[in-house]
């Protein structure tokens, strides 16, 4: 769940779409609270650029639920397979 001054934003859509694993996490931001940041981690050969995930999001995704900024990254993984978000936070926040 991402806060945000506005709005209260869970990641529900969010998941393996077109061969990456992708999150979304909230980051600091001074005017907002949180701004909704998306980590993907590439999961075939495909080469993703930050304009075609824009582009994605732009046709899948109201403005509020858009991520601000993309990281390209692993996504790190427990185990089980549930993605641990709270290794991301403390490495971007």
């Amino acid at each position: 769940m991402t806060d945000t001054k506005l709005f209260s934003i869970s990641p529900e859509p969010i998941g393996t779409v077109k061969n990456m694993i992708l999150t979304v996490i909230g980051t600091p931001q001074e005017r907002l609270g949180e701004i909704v940041t998306a980590v993907i981690q590439s999961i075939s050969d495909a080469i993703l650029t930050e304009a075609d995930i824009i582009a994605f999001c732009e046709e899948h995704l109201p403005r509020y639920r858009r991520p601000r900024m993309i990281l390209f990254d692993n996504v790190p993984r427990n185990p089980t397979g549930k993605i641990e978000k709270n290794k991301l936070r403390k490495k971007y926040c």
